[in-house]
């Protein structure tokens, strides 16, 4: 069994693949973690609960929000192309997957040219992926070919599960293939931890002689005053998005330790760095109650980073690739050129 299944409404398996102790990240000590170190931050995970995911797909589909349209242009006009690469009866793996919204063009274009493929959703948040994969499996009418199965744990429960013999279903496969979608790839804090990744996940996938691809997306826009209104923090949506994370580490803890009246959000792109990175600014002198019973002093305006966003180009991703020992093959972008999907071996 490739996890412990777990019962669900929907009408996919849906498989608990963390890895206790051996990998899967312990949220309430990374916040401890964050808060305490110089400049502070909180991780990023905290923004992909149910709740977050909800917030996100709103913010996404707001104007000035030019990934999620692009990315979908590429998959509109592109699709047969990049399902092309895929091979029939073999695994794809969405990193991440988030709502699904723009998943179901590929495997609507697998299903078109005829493959066989077992396709895992691999995400942090149960009842978001509860809830993608069942509506997946909707839009999708009962798919014949494609077999969609989801997969709750992080990346590093993912690379476990692909090394553990009993981690897969057994499936007669020479290739797996890692989607990546949504610019994911760049919320990695710097390239190099982008390109560690993608070496864990192909090593683990050598470990049981699988030929490993990977479909990665990337937001390749340089034009600051585009990125910085794209993420612009007076955008309610946006404000309301990562105001979330702080709604969760509250959950965690089972206290009030952000009090989110005390708190907004800013934004700040750095051009040379090609990187966007999202903070939580409290609007007053705050004292936050850790975990770990220690007590945590930020003055009016001292910035906690949310979340990081790369805008990685062709030259960016080529080097990710390299260092993680893959070559890029093939880039589709959109027709502005603002956004790509790479495929690397």
């Amino acid at each position: 069994m490739p996890g412990i299944e777990i019962h669900n409404t929907c009408d996919c398996r849906v498989y608990d693949i963390r890895q206790q102790g051996q990998g899967s990240i312990d949220l309430c000590g990374e916040i401890n973690y964050g808060l305490s170190s110089k400049p502070p931050s909180l991780p990023s995970l905290l923004l992909w609960n149910e709740e977050g995911l909800r917030r996100f797909d709103k913010f996404a589909h707001t104007p000035s929000y030019y990934l999620h349209d692009k990315e979908l242009e590429i998959l509109q006009r592109r699709s047969c192309e990049i399902a092309a690469v895929v091979p029939t009866g073999s695994i794809l793996v969405e990193l991440g997957c988030g709502s699904l919204q723009k998943t179901g063009q590929l495997l609507r274009a697998l299903e078109k040219q005829g493959k066989s493929i077992r396709y895992y959703a691999l995400d942090v948040s149960l009842q978001g992926l509860t809830s993608s994969v069942g509506q997946l499996y909707k839009e999708l009418s009962n798919p014949s070919l494609v077999e969609i199965i989801g997969l709750w744990g992080t990346y590093d429960d993912c690379v476990s599960w692909i090394s553990t013999p009993s981690g897969q279903d057994p499936v007669e496969t020479s290739t797996i293939t890692f989607l990546w979608m949504g610019n994911s790839i760049s919320n990695m804090e710097k390239p190099s931890d982008a390109s560690a990744l993608l070496s864990k996940f192909k090593q683990a996938s050598e470990a049981f002689s699988l030929r490993s691809q990977f479909l990665i997306a990337a937001d390749a826009c340089e034009d600051a005053d585009m990125v910085q209104d794209a993420y612009d923090c007076q955008t309610a949506a946006l404000k309301a998005f990562i105001l979330n994370g702080l709604s969760h580490v509250n959950d965690l803890m089972g206290d009030t330790v952000f009090h989110l009246e005390d708190w907004s959000c800013e934004s700040e792109f750095d051009p040379e760095k090609s990187q966007l990175e999202v903070y939580y600014t409290p609007l007053r002198d705050v004292t936050v109650n850790g975990a770990d019973g220690e007590t945590y002093h930020f003055s009016k305006g001292h910035r906690i980073r949310a979340i990081c966003s790369g805008k990685w180009g062709r030259k960016l991703m080529f080097e990710v690739a390299s260092a993680a020992g893959l070559q890029m093959n093939h880039a589709w972008g959109d027709c502005a050129g603002l956004y790509c999907k790479f495929i690397s071996l």
